[in-house]
Protein backbone atom coordinates (compact mmCIF):
# COMPACT_ATOMS: atom_id res chain seq x y z
CA UNK A 1 0.00 0.00 0.00
CA UNK A 2 3.11 2.59 0.79
CA UNK A 3 4.30 1.90 -2.72
CA UNK A 4 0.94 2.06 -4.58
CA UNK A 5 0.69 5.92 -2.54
CA UNK A 6 4.36 6.87 -3.46
CA UNK A 7 3.58 5.99 -7.36
CA UNK A 8 0.23 7.88 -7.49
CA UNK A 9 2.31 10.92 -5.72
CA UNK A 10 5.20 11.07 -8.38
CA UNK A 11 5.21 13.96 -10.83
CA UNK A 12 5.79 13.80 -14.22
CA UNK A 13 4.22 10.19 -14.58
CA UNK A 14 1.13 8.69 -16.80
CA UNK A 15 -2.51 8.22 -15.65
CA UNK A 16 -2.79 5.98 -12.66
CA UNK A 17 -6.38 4.73 -13.92
CA UNK A 18 -4.65 1.21 -14.78
CA UNK A 19 -2.46 0.79 -11.68
CA UNK A 20 -5.73 1.28 -9.60
CA UNK A 21 -7.83 -0.74 -11.49
CA UNK A 22 -4.77 -3.46 -11.20
CA UNK A 23 -4.47 -2.89 -7.12
CA UNK A 24 -8.52 -3.14 -7.01
CA UNK A 25 -8.62 -6.20 -8.97
CA UNK A 26 -6.02 -7.87 -6.24
CA UNK A 27 -7.47 -7.05 -3.50
CA UNK A 28 -10.75 -8.07 -4.41
CA UNK A 29 -8.63 -11.61 -5.76
CA UNK A 30 -6.70 -11.96 -2.75
CA UNK A 31 -3.51 -14.02 -2.46
CA UNK A 32 -5.37 -17.03 -3.18
CA UNK A 33 -7.17 -15.97 -6.01
CA UNK A 34 -4.37 -14.71 -7.77
CA UNK A 35 -2.41 -18.37 -6.96
CA UNK A 36 -5.15 -20.24 -8.50
CA UNK A 37 -4.72 -17.94 -11.93
CA UNK A 38 -0.58 -18.63 -11.72
CA UNK A 39 -1.12 -22.22 -12.20
CA UNK A 40 -4.06 -22.05 -14.61
CA UNK A 41 -1.62 -20.20 -16.50
CA UNK A 42 0.77 -22.51 -16.37
CA UNK A 43 -1.48 -25.58 -17.57
CA UNK A 44 -2.73 -23.41 -20.61
CA UNK A 45 1.07 -22.28 -21.37
CA UNK A 46 1.57 -26.48 -21.80
CA UNK A 47 -1.72 -26.55 -23.86
CA UNK A 48 -0.56 -23.99 -25.78
CA UNK A 49 2.69 -25.52 -26.57
CA UNK A 50 1.31 -28.66 -27.21
CA UNK A 51 -1.04 -26.99 -29.83
CA UNK A 52 1.42 -24.93 -31.49
CA UNK A 53 3.89 -28.12 -31.99
CA UNK A 54 0.64 -29.25 -34.06
CA UNK A 55 0.22 -26.61 -36.12
CA UNK A 56 3.55 -26.03 -37.07
CA UNK A 57 4.41 -29.67 -38.01
CA UNK A 58 1.58 -29.32 -40.13
CA UNK A 59 3.18 -26.43 -42.24
CA UNK A 60 6.55 -27.52 -42.17
CA UNK A 61 8.08 -25.38 -39.17
CA UNK A 62 8.74 -25.88 -35.58
CA UNK A 63 8.53 -25.01 -32.25
CA UNK A 64 11.53 -23.24 -31.32
CA UNK A 65 13.56 -24.13 -27.74
CA UNK A 66 13.33 -21.86 -25.32
CA UNK A 67 13.26 -23.01 -21.67
CA UNK A 68 13.99 -19.89 -19.90
CA UNK A 69 10.64 -18.05 -21.07
CA UNK A 70 7.93 -19.69 -19.39
CA UNK A 71 5.54 -17.31 -21.02
CA UNK A 72 5.89 -17.13 -24.34
CA UNK A 73 6.44 -19.17 -27.28
CA UNK A 74 8.45 -18.70 -30.31
CA UNK A 75 7.29 -20.87 -33.91
CA UNK A 76 9.84 -20.68 -36.82
CA UNK A 77 8.50 -18.75 -40.10
CA UNK A 78 10.87 -20.59 -42.07
CA UNK A 79 8.40 -20.99 -44.85
CA UNK A 80 8.29 -16.99 -45.21
CA UNK A 81 12.16 -17.21 -46.42
CA UNK A 82 11.37 -18.16 -50.22
CA UNK A 83 8.80 -15.03 -50.34
CA UNK A 84 9.08 -10.88 -50.65
CA UNK A 85 10.64 -9.67 -47.51
CA UNK A 86 7.52 -7.33 -47.53
CA UNK A 87 4.87 -10.15 -47.51
CA UNK A 88 6.46 -11.14 -43.87
CA UNK A 89 4.72 -8.89 -41.70
CA UNK A 90 1.18 -9.60 -43.34
CA UNK A 91 1.01 -13.02 -41.42
CA UNK A 92 0.44 -11.06 -38.28
CA UNK A 93 -1.91 -8.74 -39.86
CA UNK A 94 -3.71 -11.74 -41.37
CA UNK A 95 -4.27 -12.98 -37.96
CA UNK A 96 -4.82 -9.64 -36.08
CA UNK A 97 -7.92 -9.17 -38.70
CA UNK A 98 -9.24 -12.66 -37.01
CA UNK A 99 -9.49 -10.83 -33.99
CA UNK A 100 -6.11 -12.49 -32.54
CA UNK A 101 -3.90 -9.93 -30.69
CA UNK A 102 -1.06 -10.17 -29.06
CA UNK A 103 1.09 -12.26 -31.40
CA UNK A 104 3.59 -10.55 -33.15
CA UNK A 105 5.80 -11.49 -36.56
CA UNK A 106 9.53 -11.02 -35.90
CA UNK A 107 11.51 -10.54 -39.07
CA UNK A 108 15.23 -10.62 -39.83
CA UNK A 109 18.13 -8.91 -40.92
CA UNK A 110 15.93 -5.54 -40.02
CA UNK A 111 18.42 -3.01 -38.56
CA UNK A 112 17.61 -0.22 -36.57
CA UNK A 113 19.68 3.02 -34.92
CA UNK A 114 18.77 4.79 -32.55
CA UNK A 115 21.12 7.52 -31.20
CA UNK A 116 24.60 5.91 -31.43
CA UNK A 117 23.38 2.73 -31.10
CA UNK A 118 22.64 0.37 -34.11
CA UNK A 119 20.35 -2.70 -33.59
CA UNK A 120 20.62 -5.80 -35.60
CA UNK A 121 17.65 -7.73 -36.11
CA UNK A 122 14.98 -5.38 -34.47
CA UNK A 123 12.77 -6.96 -32.56
CA UNK A 124 14.45 -10.16 -31.99
CA UNK A 125 16.62 -11.59 -28.98
CA UNK A 126 19.49 -12.51 -31.21
CA UNK A 127 21.47 -10.33 -33.86
CA UNK A 128 22.02 -13.91 -35.63
CA UNK A 129 19.35 -15.61 -36.22
CA UNK A 130 18.45 -17.06 -39.42
CA UNK A 131 14.02 -17.09 -39.75
CA UNK A 132 11.33 -15.04 -38.80
CA UNK A 133 8.97 -16.35 -35.93
CA UNK A 134 5.68 -15.60 -35.03
CA UNK A 135 5.66 -15.32 -30.72
CA UNK A 136 2.82 -16.16 -28.73
CA UNK A 137 1.96 -15.63 -24.98
CA UNK A 138 -0.21 -17.55 -22.53
CA UNK A 139 -1.37 -15.06 -20.30
CA UNK A 140 -2.51 -14.93 -17.08
CA UNK A 141 -6.76 -15.07 -17.04
CA UNK A 142 -6.47 -17.11 -20.45
CA UNK A 143 -8.82 -19.79 -20.95
CA UNK A 144 -8.52 -23.16 -22.69
CA UNK A 145 -11.17 -22.56 -25.24
CA UNK A 146 -9.47 -19.42 -26.26
CA UNK A 147 -6.45 -21.53 -26.45
CA UNK A 148 -8.04 -23.68 -29.34
CA UNK A 149 -9.84 -20.96 -31.20
CA UNK A 150 -6.30 -19.20 -31.67
CA UNK A 151 -5.00 -22.51 -32.77
CA UNK A 152 -7.56 -23.13 -35.41
CA UNK A 153 -7.51 -19.47 -36.34
CA UNK A 154 -3.47 -19.96 -36.93
CA UNK A 155 -4.03 -23.03 -38.79
CA UNK A 156 -6.39 -21.27 -41.48
CA UNK A 157 -3.82 -18.05 -41.25
CA UNK A 158 -1.31 -20.48 -42.10
CA UNK A 159 -3.56 -22.69 -45.08
CA UNK A 160 -4.33 -18.85 -46.45
CA UNK A 161 -0.97 -16.90 -46.66
CA UNK A 162 0.57 -19.86 -48.74
CA UNK A 163 -2.38 -20.18 -50.86
CA UNK A 164 -1.66 -16.57 -51.64
CA UNK A 165 2.00 -15.91 -51.88
CA UNK A 166 2.98 -19.51 -52.80
CA UNK A 167 3.51 -20.00 -56.96
CA UNK A 168 1.06 -22.87 -57.90
CA UNK A 169 2.46 -25.44 -60.07
CA UNK A 170 0.57 -25.51 -63.56
CA UNK A 171 -1.16 -28.66 -64.30
CA UNK A 172 0.34 -30.06 -67.62
CA UNK A 173 -2.95 -30.02 -70.11
CA UNK A 174 -4.68 -33.12 -70.61
CA UNK A 175 -5.47 -33.29 -74.36
CA UNK A 176 -1.43 -33.71 -74.99
CA UNK A 177 -1.57 -36.25 -72.74
CA UNK A 178 -3.73 -37.59 -74.74
CA UNK A 179 -2.52 -37.07 -77.90
CA UNK A 180 0.64 -38.59 -76.65
CA UNK A 181 -0.49 -41.97 -75.71
CA UNK A 182 -2.81 -42.69 -78.72
CA UNK A 183 0.38 -41.57 -81.18
CA UNK A 184 3.46 -43.37 -79.03
CA UNK A 185 1.72 -47.11 -80.49
CA UNK A 186 0.79 -46.21 -83.49
CA UNK A 187 4.67 -45.34 -84.12
CA UNK A 188 5.63 -48.05 -82.24
CA UNK A 189 2.96 -50.53 -84.45
CA UNK A 190 4.64 -48.80 -87.71
CA UNK A 191 8.29 -49.60 -86.46
CA UNK A 192 7.98 -52.99 -85.62
CA UNK A 193 5.33 -53.76 -88.85
CA UNK A 194 2.77 -55.75 -86.92
CA UNK A 195 -0.46 -55.11 -86.35
CA UNK A 196 -1.07 -56.57 -83.60
CA UNK A 197 1.01 -53.80 -81.74
CA UNK A 198 -2.28 -51.23 -82.81
CA UNK A 199 -4.48 -50.82 -80.27
CA UNK A 200 -7.44 -51.06 -83.05
CA UNK A 201 -5.68 -54.20 -84.93
CA UNK A 202 -6.20 -56.40 -80.67
CA UNK A 203 -9.93 -55.78 -81.45
CA UNK A 204 -10.30 -57.14 -85.02
CA UNK A 205 -11.62 -54.22 -86.76
CA UNK A 206 -10.74 -52.57 -89.95
CA UNK A 207 -8.63 -49.40 -89.96
CA UNK A 208 -10.83 -46.67 -91.81
CA UNK A 209 -9.81 -45.58 -94.79
CA UNK A 210 -8.13 -42.48 -95.47
CA UNK A 211 -8.80 -39.51 -97.01
CA UNK A 212 -7.33 -39.85 -100.01
CA UNK A 213 -8.93 -43.04 -100.95
CA UNK A 214 -12.16 -41.73 -100.16
CA UNK A 215 -11.50 -38.60 -102.57
CA UNK A 216 -10.58 -41.17 -105.23
CA UNK A 217 -14.18 -43.02 -104.76
CA UNK A 218 -16.34 -39.77 -104.93
CA UNK A 219 -14.23 -38.89 -107.94
CA UNK A 220 -15.15 -42.00 -109.57
CA UNK A 221 -18.70 -42.02 -109.25
CA UNK A 222 -19.09 -38.10 -110.27
CA UNK A 223 -17.55 -39.88 -113.64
Amino acid sequence: CVLFLYLCTLQGRASVAPTLDLFITLLSMGSKGYRDLCVKRKENFKLLKDGLKEVAEKHGEKVLHTPNNPISIAVSLTSLSEMDQSNWTEFGSMLFLKSVSGTRVVVPAVEKTIGDYNFCNWGSHSNSYPSAYLTAAAAIGMKPHEVETFLKRLDKVFSKFKRKHCAPVAPLAPVDLVKEDLEEPEAASNQSGSSDASPMSTRGEEEPPSRHVIAQESEKSTY
